[in-house]
């Protein structure tokens, strides 16, 4: 096996070794476990390495190397606009319900009194709070 790239985490080298996959490049991941275990060894033992078979070892290394960015355009317009924006002011700065009740439970586990829980969103630019579509009614 020939490593063609290393890692400092098991994440990005799965990253990478997806890619090679659809590419129809097989590939292995060695040191996941020694690195996931002993974080302070990755730069002992070289990282998490991503390897290939030597003779995929050129094809593997040019699509790691290769700039996608011109793509991330293509990708943004597909996308639906923010769902979650202020209806009195457009702004995407909002506090969802679910953030608001995180803080709730967080505030259960620090033993400290639950302020509020809320099924309304908030937008921190106005002030503005509503209901959004499809919230459960109490």
């Amino acid at each position: 096996m020939e490593t063609i790239a290393t890692f400092r985490e098991a994440s990005a080298a799965y990253i990478a070794k997806s890619l090679l996959e659809v590419e129809g490049i097989p590939a292995w991941i060695a040191d996941e476990h020694m690195v996931g275990a002993y974080w302070l060894y990755s730069n002992a033992v070289g990282g998490v390495k991503l390897q290939v078979e030597p003779e995929h070892a050129t094809r593997a290394a040019a699509l790691l190397d290769e700039d996608r960015s011109p793509l991330l355009p293509e990708l943004s317009d597909d996308l639906e606009p923010e769902e979650h924006s202020c209806p009195r002011c457009g702004s995407p700065d909002v506090i969802h319900p679910r953030a608001q009740r995180w803080s709730a439970v967080a505030s259960l586990m620090l033993w400290l009194p639950i302020v509020f829980w809320s099924r309304s969103m908030r937008c921190r630019s106005c002030g503005n709070r509503w209901r959004p579509e499809g919230a459960r009614s109490q």
